[in-house]
């Protein structure tokens, strides 16, 4: 009897260990279950709260450039009453003040979404901060208050994202604009480095309110204002300088002393950019040449010759030379004829139905010498025809007249597209050479999408290579290959073109010209114009209207 006692009270104490395991198991997952719905409940609120505020910030353009637009026109009227001119500077304050916001939060958008592409173009740091210290002077209005800057005399040409740096520059001068009521705000730039390597280290000194020292480990947090300043925000300003100097891969520090007045510094990777065109290029900057021999020890004497001036790839037969041709996009293909798996005339009639490809030119060396030969090659589309044995000499000359030529085209294409617009003074109806459509054609498609998708949230270079149907290095080489540009430059300049083309008709003013091509910033919109034209948007659309007068 006890050990049947013994027995029936054991089974009874596994079942219970069993039940109560399997109830808390259960109950374990339904928790993890119902956490996991929460989490996504949370990130779809998260992604419904920020389409509503793009598209509420998007809807706000609309308005506020019809707003900016006369103001701007209005405030420089000759005729108009200074009493006037006052209130009317007072409302463009208010209303720049507005669409400063407004851009904070689409900004804040991309961030948030990781869609804020990091794109450095060779410029000067130093002329862009003297444009936004100089649009700060403008504005202020403070008479106890002086702003300036100390820039380098002589400024040295970097790689940065000038978008991202105006965008931190322009939050931390606003700030110190906003809690500085006298004293001076001063904006400075300095370099530190060697060589090819150089960090920016930019400062905004002011002498307002300061910070309290309880508060400057909070102030980069998203939404956090500072209590009892009296000066109401949005509390996303400075959270967006923190990322947006992360993007920039630097770091950003503050020091500040409670009524005394407050240094941010920002330090900025930035790397010089060496322009000489008496010096030789390096190698990353050397022509790609493709050479497609099956014989190995003339391939490896001609590679080991080439390699003196050109970056050099080698492929022992036709399909292999397809393959790397499609994978590396060369600036030239040299190819023999007779090679087992794919020849020659095989390979060239390849490449040039591809539209990745059909750019390159072709130098076709072969033993064959034949009239026949000839006549093939050339109706495939070769450039050029040479006859072994052939020298070194001969050879580099014929290899540097073609990729010189292939030069020349990327400069007809793209006067091509500068003279496309009807707007355009050269415009005509024409098409350009024969030889030169089918990459014309491509650019084309490029342009048009730009166009139609300019004020797009994102518009970066994988997406644009989206939707041209290739990869974004394909793209890259495709239109490095045929312009002599990359994706980013091209862009730039198709943009600036469009806005050309929108001041000449005389409907729309500087500002609502800068939002229509998809630039934000009025002092980038500003620098990219003069860089491409040599004048400022405003004189150019002056110029352009006493023509139009005269004829």
């Amino acid at each position: 009897l006890p050990a049947k006692a013994f027995y029936m009270l054991l089974v009874l104490l596994i079942g219970y260990v069993i039940i109560s395991f399997y109830f808390k198991r259960m109950k374990a997952e339904s928790e993890l279950k119902l956490k996991e719905r929460q989490h996504l409940q949370d990130e779809q609120l998260h992604a419904e709260r920020m389409n509503f505020y793009t598209h509420i910030t998007h809807e706000l353009r609309t308005p506020l450039t019809l707003i900016l637009g006369p103001l701007e026109d209005l405030s420089q009227e000759k005729q108009l009453a200074e009493k006037h001119r006052a209130l009317v500077q007072t409302v463009q304050k208010s209303a720049n003040r507005l669409f400063t916001l407004v851009n904070q939060l689409l900004e804040f958008r991309k961030v948030e979404s990781q869609f804020k592409p990091f794109v450095p173009e060779a410029g000067s740091l130093g002329e862009m901060l003297a444009d936004l210290t100089h649009k700060y002077k403008t504005l202020n209005h403070k008479p106890g208050l002086r702003v300036s800057s100390e820039l380098p005399a002589e400024d040295i040409r970097t790689s940065f994202d000038a978008e991202i740096v105006q965008l931190i520059v322009d939050n931390l001068l606003s700030n110190a604009y906003k809690y500085t009521a006298s004293g001076y705000i001063k904006l400075s730039l300095r370099y530190e480095g060697a060589d090819l390597n150089h960090w920016a280290i930019l400062s905004v000194e002011d002498t307002g309110v300061g910070i309290a020292e309880e508060d400057i480990e909070r102030i980069f947090k998203k939404y956090y204002q500072i209590p009892g300043t009296g000066t109401q925000g949005t509390g996303i300003g400075l959270a967006l300088v923190k990322e947006l100097v992360a993007i920039h891969h630097g770091k950003v520090e503050v020091s500040s002393t409670f009524g005394l007045g407050t240094t941010f510094t920002v330090k900025l990777k930035v790397d010089q950019v060496v322009a000489q065109e008496s010096e030789p290029p390096t190698a990353s900057q050397r022509p790609l040449i493709l050479l497609v021999e099956d014989d190995s020890e003339l391939r490896e004497y001609l590679g080991t010759t080439l390699q003196r001036h050109y970056d050099v790839v080698l492929a022992e037969n036709g399909a292999a030379g397809y393959k790397t041709a499609m994978a590396r996009i060369p600036d030239l293909v040299i190819s023999d004829i007779m090679m087992p798996d794919m020849d020659g005339f095989e390979l060239v009639q390849q490449l040039k139905q591809e539209r990745s490809t059909s750019h390159i030119p072709l130098l076709l060396l072969t033993a064959k010498n034949t009239d026949a030969d000839r006549q093939r090659g050339y109706d495939l589309g070769i450039d050029s025809y040479l006859i072994k044995p052939v020298t070194a000499a001969l050879l580099f000359k014929r290899i540097d007249n073609l990729l010189s030529r292939q030069k020349q085209i990327n400069e007809l294409i793209l006067e091509s597209l500068n003279s496309k617009s009807p707007y355009s003074d050269d415009y005509t109806e024409q098409k350009p050479p024969e030889e030169l459509w089918r990459e014309n054609e491509f650019v084309q498609d490029f342009m048009q999408i730009v166009e139609q998708h300019m004020q797009d949230e994102v518009l970066d270079a994988a997406a644009l290579a989206d939707r041209m149907n290739m990869s974004q290095s394909t793209l890259y080489r495709k239109l490095k290959g045929i312009t002599g540009k990359n994706i980013n430059q091209l862009v730039r300049k198709i943009r600036i073109h469009k806005a050309a083309d929108l001041l000449r008709t005389g409907k729309y003013n500087v500002t609502e010209v800068s939002f229509m091509v998809g630039i934000n910033s009025a002092i980038y919109f500003r620098q990219c114009f003069k860089e491409e034209f040599g004048q400022l948007p405003s004189e150019y659309q002056r110029a352009d209207n006493k023509i139009r007068v005269t004829y």
